[in-house]
Protein backbone atom coordinates (compact mmCIF):
# COMPACT_ATOMS: atom_id res chain seq x y z
CA UNK A 1 0.00 0.00 0.00
CA UNK A 2 2.97 2.25 0.95
CA UNK A 3 4.57 1.68 -2.08
CA UNK A 4 1.63 2.63 -4.51
CA UNK A 5 0.71 5.78 -2.26
CA UNK A 6 4.69 6.55 -2.58
CA UNK A 7 4.70 6.03 -6.68
CA UNK A 8 1.35 7.95 -7.02
CA UNK A 9 3.11 10.75 -5.14
CA UNK A 10 6.00 10.86 -7.12
CA UNK A 11 3.71 10.97 -10.43
CA UNK A 12 1.62 13.89 -8.69
CA UNK A 13 5.26 15.90 -8.17
CA UNK A 14 6.89 15.08 -10.87
CA UNK A 15 6.50 17.66 -13.59
CA UNK A 16 5.42 16.06 -17.02
CA UNK A 17 7.06 16.38 -20.30
CA UNK A 18 4.47 16.53 -23.16
CA UNK A 19 6.29 14.33 -25.96
CA UNK A 20 4.99 16.20 -29.15
CA UNK A 21 2.97 14.08 -31.60
CA UNK A 22 5.51 14.86 -34.64
CA UNK A 23 8.18 12.23 -32.66
CA UNK A 24 5.56 9.53 -33.30
CA UNK A 25 5.79 8.44 -36.72
CA UNK A 26 6.00 5.13 -39.19
CA UNK A 27 9.38 6.45 -41.15
CA UNK A 28 11.99 8.23 -40.18
CA UNK A 29 11.85 12.28 -39.75
CA UNK A 30 14.11 14.87 -41.72
CA UNK A 31 17.05 16.31 -40.32
CA UNK A 32 15.23 19.73 -40.39
CA UNK A 33 12.05 18.45 -38.50
CA UNK A 34 14.29 16.56 -35.89
CA UNK A 35 15.68 21.04 -35.14
CA UNK A 36 13.16 22.05 -34.69
CA UNK A 37 11.93 19.45 -31.53
CA UNK A 38 12.81 20.60 -28.14
CA UNK A 39 12.84 18.48 -25.03
CA UNK A 40 14.72 20.97 -23.27
CA UNK A 41 13.63 21.08 -19.10
CA UNK A 42 11.34 24.20 -18.90
CA UNK A 43 10.29 24.58 -22.37
CA UNK A 44 6.87 26.18 -21.74
CA UNK A 45 5.52 24.79 -25.41
CA UNK A 46 6.46 20.99 -24.34
CA UNK A 47 5.90 20.96 -20.40
CA UNK A 48 3.48 20.15 -18.45
CA UNK A 49 2.72 21.57 -14.84
CA UNK A 50 1.56 18.92 -13.36
CA UNK A 51 -1.07 18.54 -10.25
CA UNK A 52 1.07 20.22 -7.97
CA UNK A 53 2.16 22.95 -10.51
CA UNK A 54 -1.97 23.58 -11.35
CA UNK A 55 -2.47 24.17 -7.94
CA UNK A 56 0.77 26.17 -6.98
CA UNK A 57 2.42 23.81 -4.50
CA UNK A 58 5.33 23.69 -6.85
CA UNK A 59 6.55 26.58 -4.95
CA UNK A 60 8.43 25.41 -1.38
CA UNK A 61 7.25 28.78 0.49
CA UNK A 62 3.84 28.07 -0.14
CA UNK A 63 4.01 23.42 -0.04
CA UNK A 64 5.88 24.00 3.57
CA UNK A 65 3.19 25.95 5.30
CA UNK A 66 0.46 24.00 3.56
CA UNK A 67 2.08 20.27 4.25
CA UNK A 68 2.33 21.78 8.48
CA UNK A 69 -1.09 22.75 8.05
CA UNK A 70 -2.41 19.28 6.67
CA UNK A 71 0.47 17.26 8.64
CA UNK A 72 -0.85 18.43 12.59
CA UNK A 73 -4.45 17.23 11.91
CA UNK A 74 -3.25 14.21 10.34
CA UNK A 75 -0.79 13.36 13.18
CA UNK A 76 -2.47 14.53 16.15
CA UNK A 77 -5.57 12.57 14.95
CA UNK A 78 -3.55 9.66 13.93
CA UNK A 79 -4.10 9.70 10.35
CA UNK A 80 -0.34 9.25 10.17
CA UNK A 81 1.88 7.33 11.85
CA UNK A 82 5.88 8.14 12.22
CA UNK A 83 7.22 4.64 12.29
CA UNK A 84 9.54 2.58 9.97
CA UNK A 85 7.55 2.56 7.49
CA UNK A 86 7.18 6.13 7.53
CA UNK A 87 10.39 6.77 8.27
CA UNK A 88 11.45 4.36 4.86
CA UNK A 89 9.06 6.44 2.87
CA UNK A 90 10.72 9.52 4.03
CA UNK A 91 14.22 8.35 3.13
CA UNK A 92 12.44 6.85 0.12
CA UNK A 93 11.44 10.05 -1.17
CA UNK A 94 14.20 12.02 -0.18
CA UNK A 95 16.51 9.51 -2.35
CA UNK A 96 14.17 9.85 -5.77
CA UNK A 97 14.18 14.06 -4.88
CA UNK A 98 17.76 14.51 -4.32
CA UNK A 99 18.48 11.71 -7.77
CA UNK A 100 15.49 13.80 -9.80
CA UNK A 101 16.60 17.61 -8.74
CA UNK A 102 21.05 16.88 -8.49
CA UNK A 103 21.36 13.38 -11.04
CA UNK A 104 18.26 14.36 -13.44
CA UNK A 105 19.86 16.85 -15.90
CA UNK A 106 22.84 14.20 -16.38
CA UNK A 107 20.39 11.64 -16.93
CA UNK A 108 18.07 13.62 -19.29
CA UNK A 109 21.25 14.47 -20.90
CA UNK A 110 22.82 10.90 -21.36
CA UNK A 111 19.36 9.88 -22.71
CA UNK A 112 19.28 12.59 -24.92
CA UNK A 113 22.99 11.72 -26.06
CA UNK A 114 21.83 8.17 -26.91
CA UNK A 115 18.67 9.61 -28.72
CA UNK A 116 20.41 12.38 -31.07
CA UNK A 117 23.11 9.93 -32.07
CA UNK A 118 20.32 7.49 -33.02
CA UNK A 119 18.37 10.35 -34.74
CA UNK A 120 21.23 11.56 -36.59
CA UNK A 121 21.83 7.71 -37.92
CA UNK A 122 18.33 7.64 -38.95
CA UNK A 123 18.84 11.51 -40.48
CA UNK A 124 22.10 10.41 -42.16
CA UNK A 125 20.25 7.05 -43.62
CA UNK A 126 17.69 9.25 -45.00
CA UNK A 127 20.39 11.53 -46.58
CA UNK A 128 21.89 8.40 -48.46
CA UNK A 129 18.19 7.06 -49.55
CA UNK A 130 17.73 10.59 -50.78
CA UNK A 131 20.79 10.83 -52.40
CA UNK A 132 20.21 7.37 -54.35
CA UNK A 133 16.97 8.59 -55.22
CA UNK A 134 18.27 11.69 -56.80
CA UNK A 135 20.78 9.24 -58.93
CA UNK A 136 18.23 7.35 -59.77
CA UNK A 137 16.43 10.01 -60.96
CA UNK A 138 19.25 11.21 -63.30
CA UNK A 139 19.75 7.85 -64.30
CA UNK A 140 16.51 7.89 -65.42
CA UNK A 141 16.33 11.21 -66.94
CA UNK A 142 19.53 9.95 -69.02
CA UNK A 143 17.28 6.95 -70.09
CA UNK A 144 14.86 8.82 -71.57
CA UNK A 145 17.27 10.66 -73.30
CA UNK A 146 18.86 8.30 -74.51
CA UNK A 147 15.76 6.82 -75.92
CA UNK A 148 14.80 10.06 -77.22
CA UNK A 149 18.19 9.95 -79.55
CA UNK A 150 17.25 6.34 -80.16
CA UNK A 151 13.95 7.14 -81.95
CA UNK A 152 16.15 10.19 -83.63
CA UNK A 153 18.47 7.51 -84.87
CA UNK A 154 15.76 5.08 -86.24
CA UNK A 155 13.58 7.86 -87.67
CA UNK A 156 16.99 8.74 -89.77
CA UNK A 157 17.61 4.73 -90.49
CA UNK A 158 13.92 4.29 -91.97
CA UNK A 159 15.06 7.78 -94.02
CA UNK A 160 18.05 6.23 -95.16
CA UNK A 161 16.79 3.46 -96.04
CA UNK A 162 13.97 4.32 -98.21
CA UNK A 163 16.05 7.02 -99.91
CA UNK A 164 18.72 3.66 -100.56
CA UNK A 165 15.57 1.75 -101.91
CA UNK A 166 14.81 4.64 -104.45
CA UNK A 167 18.36 4.45 -105.56
CA UNK A 168 18.43 0.76 -106.10
CA UNK A 169 15.54 1.43 -108.05
CA UNK A 170 16.49 3.52 -109.36
CA UNK A 171 19.80 2.25 -110.74
CA UNK A 172 17.45 -1.23 -111.46
CA UNK A 173 15.90 0.99 -114.14
CA UNK A 174 18.52 2.53 -115.48
CA UNK A 175 19.90 -0.97 -116.47
CA UNK A 176 16.70 -2.42 -117.62
CA UNK A 177 16.68 0.31 -119.52
CA UNK A 178 20.04 0.04 -121.49
CA UNK A 179 19.54 -3.76 -121.81
CA UNK A 180 16.13 -3.16 -123.73
CA UNK A 181 17.95 -0.31 -125.50
CA UNK A 182 20.24 -2.96 -126.95
CA UNK A 183 17.66 -5.21 -127.37
CA UNK A 184 15.46 -2.69 -129.46
CA UNK A 185 18.44 -1.58 -131.37
CA UNK A 186 18.96 -5.51 -132.64
CA UNK A 187 15.01 -5.63 -133.43
CA UNK A 188 15.71 -2.23 -135.81
CA UNK A 189 18.45 -4.06 -137.08
CA UNK A 190 16.45 -7.47 -137.72
CA UNK A 191 13.31 -5.06 -139.51
CA UNK A 192 16.02 -3.51 -141.64
CA UNK A 193 18.09 -7.28 -142.59
CA UNK A 194 14.06 -8.22 -143.22
CA UNK A 195 13.14 -5.59 -145.38
CA UNK A 196 16.40 -5.35 -147.26
CA UNK A 197 16.02 -9.14 -147.89
CA UNK A 198 12.38 -8.61 -148.77
CA UNK A 199 13.31 -5.74 -151.49
CA UNK A 200 16.56 -7.79 -152.94
CA UNK A 201 14.35 -10.80 -153.78
CA UNK A 202 11.66 -8.83 -154.80
CA UNK A 203 13.41 -7.06 -157.53
CA UNK A 204 15.29 -10.49 -158.49
CA UNK A 205 12.38 -12.12 -158.58
CA UNK A 206 10.71 -8.84 -160.80
CA UNK A 207 14.31 -8.56 -162.94
CA UNK A 208 14.48 -12.32 -163.57
CA UNK A 209 10.17 -12.42 -164.64
CA UNK A 210 10.60 -9.28 -166.90
CA UNK A 211 13.86 -11.27 -168.33
CA UNK A 212 12.18 -13.86 -169.89
CA UNK A 213 9.66 -11.91 -171.05
CA UNK A 214 11.41 -10.44 -173.36
CA UNK A 215 13.44 -13.71 -173.97
CA UNK A 216 9.96 -14.92 -175.26
CA UNK A 217 8.47 -12.28 -176.71
CA UNK A 218 10.40 -10.90 -179.63
CA UNK A 219 8.01 -7.73 -180.61
CA UNK A 220 8.40 -6.68 -177.05
CA UNK A 221 11.98 -6.96 -176.68
CA UNK A 222 12.18 -4.55 -180.06
CA UNK A 223 9.89 -1.84 -178.66
CA UNK A 224 12.44 -2.23 -175.90
CA UNK A 225 15.33 -2.07 -178.05
CA UNK A 226 13.27 1.35 -179.88
CA UNK A 227 12.65 3.06 -176.30
CA UNK A 228 16.56 2.65 -175.39
CA UNK A 229 17.56 4.15 -178.85
CA UNK A 230 14.91 6.71 -178.58
CA UNK A 231 15.86 7.36 -175.02
CA UNK A 232 20.27 7.51 -176.33
CA UNK A 233 19.18 9.85 -178.77
CA UNK A 234 17.75 12.67 -176.72
CA UNK A 235 13.87 11.88 -177.77
CA UNK A 236 11.47 10.90 -175.19
CA UNK A 237 10.57 7.56 -175.73
CA UNK A 238 6.62 6.91 -176.66
CA UNK A 239 5.91 4.30 -174.27
CA UNK A 240 8.16 3.00 -171.47
CA UNK A 241 7.94 -0.99 -171.65
CA UNK A 242 10.59 -2.49 -169.11
CA UNK A 243 8.55 0.47 -166.48
CA UNK A 244 5.64 -0.79 -167.36
CA UNK A 245 6.92 -4.63 -167.26
CA UNK A 246 8.17 -4.16 -163.98
CA UNK A 247 4.76 -2.37 -162.52
CA UNK A 248 2.69 -5.04 -164.49
CA UNK A 249 4.88 -7.66 -162.66
CA UNK A 250 4.94 -5.70 -159.28
CA UNK A 251 0.81 -5.44 -159.32
CA UNK A 252 0.19 -9.32 -159.87
CA UNK A 253 2.49 -9.99 -157.12
CA UNK A 254 0.53 -8.00 -154.51
CA UNK A 255 -0.18 -9.69 -151.13
CA UNK A 256 2.62 -12.16 -151.52
CA UNK A 257 5.82 -12.85 -150.50
CA UNK A 258 8.51 -15.12 -152.03
CA UNK A 259 8.97 -18.49 -150.16
CA UNK A 260 12.56 -17.62 -149.67
CA UNK A 261 11.95 -14.39 -148.06
CA UNK A 262 8.95 -15.69 -145.54
CA UNK A 263 11.30 -18.60 -144.65
CA UNK A 264 14.59 -16.28 -143.86
CA UNK A 265 12.28 -14.04 -141.90
CA UNK A 266 10.57 -17.34 -139.52
CA UNK A 267 14.38 -17.75 -139.13
CA UNK A 268 14.78 -14.29 -138.16
CA UNK A 269 11.67 -14.72 -135.65
CA UNK A 270 12.79 -17.92 -134.00
CA UNK A 271 16.29 -15.84 -133.43
CA UNK A 272 14.54 -13.47 -131.97
CA UNK A 273 12.30 -15.27 -129.76
CA UNK A 274 15.45 -17.26 -128.16
CA UNK A 275 17.00 -13.93 -127.63
CA UNK A 276 14.19 -12.28 -125.73
CA UNK A 277 12.53 -14.88 -124.29
CA UNK A 278 10.71 -13.83 -121.07
CA UNK A 279 11.11 -9.96 -121.50
CA UNK A 280 7.74 -9.97 -123.08
CA UNK A 281 8.27 -8.82 -126.47
CA UNK A 282 6.53 -10.55 -129.68
CA UNK A 283 7.79 -10.66 -132.96
CA UNK A 284 5.81 -12.04 -136.26
CA UNK A 285 6.17 -12.15 -139.89
CA UNK A 286 5.16 -9.73 -141.14
CA UNK A 287 7.86 -7.51 -139.76
CA UNK A 288 5.74 -5.76 -137.09
CA UNK A 289 6.67 -5.97 -133.06
CA UNK A 290 5.05 -5.10 -129.78
CA UNK A 291 6.16 -4.80 -126.68
CA UNK A 292 3.76 -4.70 -123.30
CA UNK A 293 5.49 -4.10 -119.38
CA UNK A 294 8.76 -5.79 -119.65
CA UNK A 295 9.62 -7.73 -116.53
CA UNK A 296 13.24 -7.67 -114.74
CA UNK A 297 15.46 -9.03 -117.20
CA UNK A 298 18.50 -12.24 -116.78
CA UNK A 299 19.57 -10.49 -113.38
CA UNK A 300 16.31 -10.77 -111.91
CA UNK A 301 17.41 -13.20 -109.03
CA UNK A 302 20.14 -11.85 -107.87
CA UNK A 303 18.20 -8.34 -107.96
CA UNK A 304 15.86 -9.73 -105.52
CA UNK A 305 17.78 -11.22 -103.65
CA UNK A 306 19.92 -8.18 -102.99
CA UNK A 307 16.67 -6.13 -101.96
CA UNK A 308 14.75 -9.12 -99.97
CA UNK A 309 12.30 -7.53 -97.47
CA UNK A 310 12.81 -3.91 -99.14
CA UNK A 311 9.79 -3.93 -101.26
CA UNK A 312 12.06 -2.73 -103.95
CA UNK A 313 10.57 -5.62 -106.50
CA UNK A 314 7.06 -5.39 -106.22
CA UNK A 315 7.28 -1.96 -107.70
CA UNK A 316 9.31 -3.05 -111.05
Amino acid sequence: MLSRASSAMLRAARPRVRVPVAAFRSAPALREEAKDINFAKGDPDHEFPGILGSLGLDDWRVAVPVGVFLATPAVALDWFVANEESQLLFCFTLFVTAVYTQAGPSIYESLMGSVKAEWDKIAEAESKNVLRLQGDIAASKDKIEVLGEMDAVYDGHAAMVERYKAALLNEKKALDRAHYAKVLDAVVEMERSSHDKLYTSMVESATANVRAAFEEDKKLAKSAMDDAIATLSGKPPAQDVVSAQFASYMKSQKGKMPDDVAAAIKEDQENFKKMTEGMGITYDVGTNYNWSAMPVPEDQENFKKMTEGMGIADQL
